[in-house]
């Protein structure tokens, strides 16, 4: 088995589809058509039976995915090990983080690195999706949560402060929301501290707009269509907002760095996580200030 073909092969049964793997693996799906076609010839067994939600692991497949994940780690273990020697502070370091921070901490780091490293290229990912750095999916990852993986090395990069917005023009009248719209996260994240904590303070308000995506989140906000909770770095620098003090400030959140240990030596991630908390701690500074 060629590992191409294996990679491919793997993508496809994680991802469920010929197209979100292409996604993931970034190359066109006619290509991942073409290698699962390719390794099912080699070992003249069917790998993926088609049904009505997508591709589904025969058994056959089901039999060589132990070996396949096998010689995944592998390759990767001898790709980070490759990596570690290579002393030049230059080639890409790719960082998976929230679209806020993406949005409005990371150019910072960009620009710094940028000066400093002209031959570092800094990739930003936003995939809802958590990536898997043993994968190597991303370099690094920034997470609300402490990372769980024993072969991950982390540090807490910063604590995330939030405020309620709403548009210069917006008043809230009723100490209880009435009247009021919020704008919240989707439901699959009512789990998130701020969602409860509003709707608790102000049991009366109508939940009129949802998204995922804070950026999102605070120009609709700024449109007048509501209060949203915000990481005050976003929301001091959206036009047009204003603070609603509630009397109480929102719960806020910690956000950790973590890479795979074995990279920890690499000297352009040591660079570019230096420049990670160097932007956090400017970011920090603007909003204790404002």
């Amino acid at each position: 088995m060629e590992w191409g073909d294996v990679k491919v092969f793997l993508a496809v049964v994680r991802a469920g589809t010929y197209a979100d793997a292409a996604t993931q693996l970034r190359v066109s799906r006619p290509t991942v058509s073409r290698r699962v076609q390719a390794l099912e010839e080699a070992l003249g067994q069917k790998l993926f039976q088609r049904t009505g939600d997508g591709l589904v692991i025969t058994a056959e497949g089901e039999s060589i995915l132990d070996l396949a994940e096998r010689m995944e780690q592998s390759a990767l273990a001898l790709h980070r090990k490759i990596a570690v020697h290579d002393e030049h502070l230059e080639g890409g370091i790719r960082i998976t983080c929230p679209e806020w921070f993406a949005g409005y901490v990371m150019p910072d780091l960009m620009v710094s690195v940028a000066r400093k490293h002209p031959n570092i290229r800094v990739e930003i990912l936003t995939s809802p999706r958590m990536l898997d750095l043993s994968r190597r999916e991303a370099d690094v990852a920034l997470r609300n949560v402490p990372f769980d993986q024993p072969d991950i090395v982390q540090r807490k990069l910063m604590d995330v402060r939030y405020a309620v917005y709403a548009a210069q023009n917006y008043s809230v009248a009723s100490p209880t929301g009435e009247g009021v719209n919020l704008i919240l996260m989707n439901a699959d994240f009512n789990h998130f501290p701020d969602v409860a904590w509003i709707q608790k303070l102000l049991p009366d308000a109508s939940v009129m707009q949802r998204s995922n995506d804070r950026i999102i989140q605070a120009q609709l906000c700024a449109a007048g269509l509501g209060l949203a909770v915000l990481p005050v770095v976003v929301g001091e620098k959206i036009p047009g907002l204003k603070v609603i003090d509630l009397q109480t400030p929102p719960p806020g959140r910690e956000l950790w760095l973590g890479y795979h240990r074995d990279l920890r030596d690499v000297p352009r991630l040591k660079a570019v996580t230096r420049a990670l908390f160097s932007a956090s701690a400017t970011s920090l500074n603007l909003t204790r200030t404002l």
